[in-house]
């Protein structure tokens, strides 16, 4: 089972990892006055650490999706290594339950990843305690 943290930030703050080791970070984009220009510096900071899979979910999830894959793309010079590649995802069709749940499944077993950070940005941030009601509920065992 993945490590889970949380992040809330504000759109003029900067991106520092939390996680030590490769992760898989889900952004949880609420706020409609998040610019191109702001998902950009997020995404440039993002790439410098140790991410292995982003997952968008939100307010232009798929604007999120293309930027970090633009920023590995000029990182190496359209050349990427196979250990820096970065898979992402965006979801801007499906349930947060839904997408929390993928990325609590997934991190261990796909991405080889230990740890799960949840980054909830914006001014307009959705409540942690909602977030901890379905990260809970996703961990729960199936029957």
């Amino acid at each position: 089972m993945a490590e889970i943290s949380f992040l809330n930030m504000l759109r003029d703050e900067r991106f520092i990892a939390p996680a030590i080791g490769p992760y898989v970070l889900l952004v949880i984009s609420n706020d409609v006055s998040i610019t191109k220009d702001d998902i950009d510096r997020f995404s440039s900071s993002i790439i410098e650490s140790e991410v292995k899979c982003v997952l968008a979910w939100g307010k232009e999830c798929s604007l999120w999706d293309d930027m970090i894959d633009w920023c590995v793309l000029e990182k190496y010079d359209y050349k990427i290594p196979e250990d820096k590649n970065i898979v992402t995802t965006w979801h801007d069709d499906e349930s947060l339950d839904d997408v929390i749940q993928f990325a609590i499944t997934n991190a261990d077993y796909i991405y080889e990843c230990e740890s799960l950070v949840i980054l909830n940005i914006g001014s307009d941030l959705i409540p942690i305690a909602e977030i901890n009601r379905l990260i809970v509920k996703n961990m729960e065992p199936t029957e």
